[in-house]
């Protein structure tokens, strides 16, 4: 028989921000987030511009918790927002404007999970 990938708690915690983020999820042409009985979650980077339609961009993330996924979550929102600015600078040193941008997209998860907010101060340090 096999293990399970995670215990209830953590499974628990990984489905609350997948519920939060999910409509964020469903949209993005650049991730996806697959259930895989033998790993348990997957974080998968999509390439939607490869020449025969979407690729893999990297190799899949294996979820270890709530608090990974919740924070590569809290990245891909930062990176969107650096690469629609058109701004072409690094992303770690977002600009005021930037930033406000960012912290805007942000609130509405960090409202529904505030026990990660310290993961969004993060992305500002």
């Amino acid at each position: 028989m096999q293990a399970q990938p995670y215990t209830q708690k953590q499974k628990s915690q990984i489905e609350k921000v997948r519920t939060v983020f999910s409509g964020y999820i469903q949209n993005s042409p650049y991730i996806d987030l697959l259930w895989s009985e033998k790993l348990g979650y997957l974080l998968v980077s999509v390439n939607p511009e490869a020449e025969k339609g979407s690729a893999l961009e990297s190799d899949p993330l294996v979820i270890k918790s709530a608090e990974m996924l919740c924070d590569l979550l809290l990245n891909e929102i930062l990176l969107d927002v650096i690469n629609s600015s058109g701004k072409g600078h690094d992303c770690d040193n977002p600009d005021e404007e930037e930033c406000a941008e960012i912290q805007k997209r942000l609130r509405p998860y960090m409202e529904q999970l505030p026990e990660y907010e310290r993961l969004a101060g993060e992305l500002f340090s």
